[in-house]
């Protein structure tokens, strides 16, 4: 009974104020978490709604594609498909066809001439000595036998020649060298012609001019 007096006692002695804000702390408090709970409802709501209203292959979360595509290219990013890059690839290889390459030039293939052989001994030669020193024709016809020519005749021409004179057919001309050489510095021609007819019995004439 003490106990009970003493707290009715000390309800009596509390004021307005001090009683009634326990009470609102306590009817705030709950009607925060009220408010709580229906804002969470409300925003769950809202999730299920979108979602069920999307309609189905599309992408709810729609980006504005100009504005990635100038991110992306600022950033170094590649943007570009696998379709796209072998439309690309499969274009270029297209007008790479198309376009008329320069053709090679072939090497333009040319005959080399013939390599001429020389038979010498094929040649029939006469000797005229037109010299007043007598064997002179001789001498001659064994330099020129000794090179392979084949000495046909020797005789004394009709005049007297101040310098050696070489005549041969034009079709032996290749041989001019070797008949040059056989005859050597003593009596090197002075007068070189090709004037001896294709049908003539002699392919080449010496007629041996001067004093050897």
């Amino acid at each position: 009974m003490k106990i009970l007096d003493k707290l009715k006692e000390k309800l009596q002695s509390m004021t307005l104020s001090q009683t009634a804000y326990p009470v609102l702390s306590a009817i705030f408090l709950v009607l925060i978490v009220v408010l709580f709970t229906i804002a969470a409802r409300t925003i769950s709501t809202l999730i299920n709604d979108t979602v069920k209203e999307n309609v189905p292959g599309t992408n709810p979360f729609s980006v504005d594609q100009e504005n990635f595509l100038i991110v992306a290219h600022k950033l170094g990013i590649n943007t570009k498909t696998e379709t796209e890059t072998g439309t690309q690839s499969a274009a270029q290889a297209t007008t790479t066809a198309n376009t008329p390459q320069p053709q090679e030039k072939l090497p333009i293939a040319t005959t080399a001439p013939s390599t001429i052989v020389l038979i010498p001994k094929e040649i029939n030669v006469a000797i005229y000595n037109g010299t007043t020193v007598r064997g002179g024709a001789l001498r001659l016809k064994t330099l020129i036998a000794q090179a392979g020519f084949n000495v046909v005749h020797i005789g004394n021409a009709k005049t007297l020649v101040g310098v050696t004179i070489l005549q041969m057919k034009k079709s032996k001309g290749a041989y001019q060298s070797l008949l040059t050489n056989a005859l050597g510095n003593n009596y090197t021609p002075k007068e070189i012609t090709q004037e001896i007819p294709e049908n003539g019995e002699y392919d080449v004439i010496i007629i041996l001019g001067g004093a050897p």
